[in-house]
Order: C-alpha cells, then sequence, then structure tokens
C-alpha cells in the first residue's frame, strides 16, 4: 500500500515539475518578446510568440506586433504582403481598412498600367460600403449609374476615373456628356487624358437644388428666391393631393397645371435667375413667371413630381431634330416619359394634348435621348392603366370609332373640345374630314383639329367653334 502511494506523489511530483517547466519557458519567452517588442522588432515577437500558447497578453502583443508589420509593408508599398497579414487580423483595429485600401492601390495600379482585367479584379475585393479611394470604370457605360446617383444626392464635386469614353460625337463634348448625366444643362469638368482621371462640377437648376435640399434637410441653405419657388411648389402640390385621389391623377394634375399656367417660349429671356442660367431655363421661369422653354419645364416637372413624392428624372435628348429636355417618371416600378412641353400645344385655345403623358421610348419618332445620356430605361409596352385615353374610355382601335365618339360628345355631352386615341400611326386630319363630313350631312359646322403622331397612334383633338342644322 505504502509503494501505490509513493508511486503516486512520485508521478504528481513530476507533473508538477513539468507544469513549472512549461510554465517558466513561456515566462521566459514571453519576456524575450516583450523586449523584442520594446526594441520595435516586431518579427521577432511573431516569432517568439507564435511557439507559445496564450500567456497573460500575448495574443495582443503578437496582434499587434503583426499590425506593426503589415503597416511597414503599407507604408513601403508592399500591398501583397501586407495583404496577407492584414487578412489575418481581420477586424483588429482598423486593420480592415487598411486591407480594402491595399486593395485599391493595387487595383489603381494596374488601371494605371492599363491593366483593367487585373485592375477589377483587385477592386472586386474592396468593401464599396467603406468609401474608400476614387471609383474606377472601365468604360462611360459603366459610370453612367455611379455618377447619376451622385448627382442625385447632390455632390458638388464627383470623382471618378474612366478608362474608355467610348464612340465620341462631333456635336457633343464630353463636357456635355457628363453634363447631362448630372441633369444639368452645364458642369464644371476636368479630364486627364493621361490616366482618365474626371471632376464634375455640376451646375444643378433651381428645381434639383430644392429637390436635394429638401431630401438632405438643408433648406435653410436655400436662396431668397429658390424659397419663393419651394413655397408655390408646396402649395401646388397641397392642392394637387387635395383634388385627387391616386397617383395617375395626382401625376396628371401636375402636367395639366403646367401645361395650362405655362407660356413656352421660342425665344431668349436675358433675364438671368442665376449667373448660370436664363429664367425660362429653370422652374423658377415655368411656375413663378409662367415662361419657360423645355429645359423650364422639365425642371418644374422635375420639382413638382419629386416633392409630390414621385422618382422622377430630367431626359436630354433631341426632339424634332434639335436638343430637348423632357422627364421620366417611376411608376408601378416601371419608368416612363412625360414630356410637358409638348404636351402643351402651344394654342390659346388647345391647352394640351396627352400623347406625350407616361410614353416609352419604343413609341417616339421624332423624339431620341441621347445614348450616351440615356437615365433610365423605360418599359417596353404603355400602360393602359397609365395612359390618359384609355383610363378616359377614348381610345379607339378605328377612326371610324373615332370620329362618332367626337360627334357624340358634341352632340350628347355638349363638349367643345374632344381628345381622343386611334391606335393607327400617321393618321392626319384629312383622314378625320374625310370621315367626319359623310357622318355630319344634315349638319352645319366649323372645327379646328390638332394631331399628333406617335409610332403607335394618332392622336387628336377636334375642337367645335360651331354646329348647326
Amino acid at each position: 500500500m505504502k509503494k501505490i502511494i509513493l508511486s503516486v506523489l512520485c508521478l504528481i511530483f513530476v507533473a508538477f515539475l513539468s507544469i513549472v517547466f512549461y510554465l517558466k519557458s513561456d515566462f521566459y519567452a514571453y519576456q524575450k518578446a516583450s523586449e523584442a517588442f520594446e526594441n520595435e522588432n516586431y518579427e521577432e515577437v511573431v516569432m517568439i510568440l507564435g511557439k507559445i500558447g496564450e500567456y497573460k497578453d500575448s495574443s495582443n502583443l503578437l496582434s499587434e506586433s503583426k499590425y506593426q508589420i503589415a503597416g511597414q509593408y503599407f507604408n513601403n508599398e508592399q500591398y501583397q504582403e501586407a495583404i496577407q497579414i492584414y487578412v489575418e487580423l481581420d477586424d483588429y483595429k482598423n486593420s480592415y481598412n487598411f486591407l480594402n485600401t491595399s486593395y485599391y492601390n493595387l487595383g489603381h495600379k494596374a488601371y494605371l498600367a492599363q491593366n483593367y482585367d487585373e485592375a477589377t479584379s483587385y477592386f472586386s475585393k474592396m468593401d464599396e460600403s467603406l468609401g474608400i479611394g476614387i471609383p474606377h470604370f472601365m468604360t462611360y457605360e459603366e459610370a453612367k449609374d455611379y455618377i447619376v446617383e451622385k448627382a442625385l444626392n447632390g455632390a458638388m464635386t464627383i470623382r471618378l476615373y474612366m478608362a474608355s469614353f467610348g464612340p465620341m460625337s462631333d456635336d457633343y463634348s464630353l463636357e456635355y456628356k457628363f453634363s447631362y448625366l448630372t441633369m444639368s444643362e452645364d458642369a464644371y469638368i476636368t479630364y486627364n487624358e493621361q490616366d482618365g482621371y474626371v471632376e464634375i462640377e455640376p451646375m444643378y437648376y433651381p428645381g434639383a437644388k430644392i429637390v436635394i435640399a429638401s431630401k438632405n434637410g438643408k433648406l435653410d441653405l436655400l436662396t431668397k428666391r429658390e424659397n419663393e419657388l419651394y413655397e408655390k411648389a408646396m402649395s401646388l402640390i397641397q392642392q394637387a393631393k387635395q383634388e385627387t385621389t391616386t397617383e395617375v391623377e395626382l401625376e396628371l394634375w401636375l402636367n395639366d397645371w403646367l401645361c395650362e399656367n405655362v407660356e413656352y417660349l421660342m425665344t431668349y429671356d436675358e433675364n438671368l435667375y442665376d449667373s448660370r442660367f436664363p429664367n425660362d431655363w429653370t422652374a423658377y421661369g415655368a411656375i413663378i413667371e409662367g415662361k419657360a422653354n423645355c429645359q423650364g419645364y422639365a425642371d418644374a416637372f422635375y420639382l413638382l413630381g419629386s416633392l409630390a413624392g414621385f422618382n422622377v428624372r430630367y431626359q436630354f435628348g433631341e426632339g424634332n431634330d434639335s436638343g430637348h429636355v423632357w422627364n421620366a417618371i417611376e411608376l408601378n416600378g416601371q419608368w416612363y416619359y412625360v414630356d410637358t412641353t409638348w404636351n402643351d400645344t402651344g394654342f390659346d385655345s388647345y391647352q394640351k394634348t396627352y400623347a406625350y403623358f407616361n410614353y416609352v421610348e419604343s413609341v417616339m419618332d421624332d423624339q431620341h435621348p441621347h445614348d450616351f445620356a440615356k437615365i433610365v430605361e423605360t418599359a417596353e409596352h404603355v400602360d393602359p392603366e397609365l395612359d390618359y385615353y384609355e383610363l378616359n374610355q377614348c381610345s379607339f382601335e378605328t377612326l371610324k370609332e373615332a370620329v362618332r365618339y367626337a360627334i357624340s360628345q358634341k352632340l350628347n355631352q355638349k363638349q367643345s373640345e374632344v381628345h381622343f386615341k386611334v391606335k393607327v400611326a400617321d393618321l392626319y386630319n384629312e383622314d378625320l374630314i374625310a370621315l367626319l363630313k359623310p357622318m355630319m350631312q344634315g349638319y352645319g359646322y366649323n372645327i379646328d383639329i390638332v394631331s399628333y403622331r406617335r409610332s403607335d397612334a394618332t392622336f387628336y383633338i377636334v375642337y367645335w367653334k360651331s354646329l348647326y342644322r
């Protein structure tokens, strides 16, 4: 029995000595590593502490040493070596930021060397939410959404690198291309042809400035005239919401108000809104002064629509072979065009048409967005639930049905101004008159007709001046 007890005590004593020697070796290793750390010999620290387990704050000492080594690599632009360590450190201090910055710097180097696939590979590893560095894009098409998004948020300066601008237009310089993407008529542009660095300072229309200020809670930064415009716009929106019940009715109300209260200016207004824009190019000219060109109409609808809760954009392009501006609006998850300038017929009697209300690119003949500045992709087809003529049951398959409707509206409903759509392209006033004459035998009448053509339909306004037997 004594032998057994003695054997157990010996085993316990040996185990105790082993533990003592183990702890003593960790102690001495830790002490040596601490001295190396004080002397900034971080590689030695990593080598020593990598062989021992948890002892005091050895794990923190090890992480800090690795962090310092990675920092040295980073400062010496040895980003590959730095990345290997930062990946191990994970979220230690700000190593995650340095990791992403290393990816960015490697990507930028590859970009400048025109190794675009390699650059793209590095940039794809970055956490974009950190906002590190200046974004790089390989093509103009890739950069478009970024520029638009920055402009919608009111960026005073938009910076980016772009490797390729694609085919250049003889009619529109890079300055116009970038300006239109920021949904402004003009911008200050810096472009370095050597490395593709671009800096854009947009000249926002007043309507856009007000929307940006409202979105960001900075209405106190508006000028006196911008405050006047904002208050008028909000007053109109309040009235519109009181008089409508659906989104389409609200949109239509805003469209109609502009058509009925704004005079289209063919000539240049020399009165300046500020040093950049004539009044008639702005929502101020349209809403406050009642005079505007297409830019003023578009700025006004952007202002009213955005403040009313719609997602609205500007769209620059060509209309009837000259420069033109209109709007895009998002409805039911799809984008459509609205052109309040072209909906305003410009005649005293015929105040508006709805041919350019919630239409899509595929039905346009005489109007085209600039491909280089196309802000949105519209829906494939016109939605009947968003079409004025379908909603008001004045859309017809044949011209004959439409003429009967026009006569009925006059004879039975006593309407002097009748709007309707015929789902046939390329009809003209003469086509309507040819059908109207035999149907109106026994009546004398005096009418004016205005028609508009899209690739999918013809739109008429018949104004009955007089009707008698």
